[in-house]
């Protein structure tokens, strides 16, 4: 059984990172009108979304609730495999 260690550890610690990545990291709710984020941009006609709900989780991902008309719009890309792992190692290491 001792073989298969590191292979079961390896699949561990992908486990716990996917869990990990789920979680999370940050919440801000602002006027989009008043003040902007480092990834928000203007709509095509220059307009902003105005109050809205971030929500950013530990693998990049970002969920934005548009409070006025209740639409979601994804920011960025969550990540997977190893990018997702090296986040999670980088996190772990503190």
């Amino acid at each position: 059984m001792t073989q298969y260690r590191a292979e079961v550890e390896k699949q561990r610690e992908r486990t716990e990172a996917e869990a990990w990545g789920k979680r999370v990291c940050s919440l801000h709710t602002f006027n989009s009108d008043n003040i902007n984020m480092w990834y928000d941009r203007p709509q095509e006609n220059g307009k902003r979304d105005g109050r809205v709900i971030d929500t950013n989780y530990n693998n990049g991902l970002i969920v934005r609730e548009i409070i006025s008309t209740k639409k979601t719009v994804y920011i960025g890309s969550k990540d997977v495999g190893k990018s997702l792992l090296d986040r999670y190692r980088r996190w772990k290491a503190g």
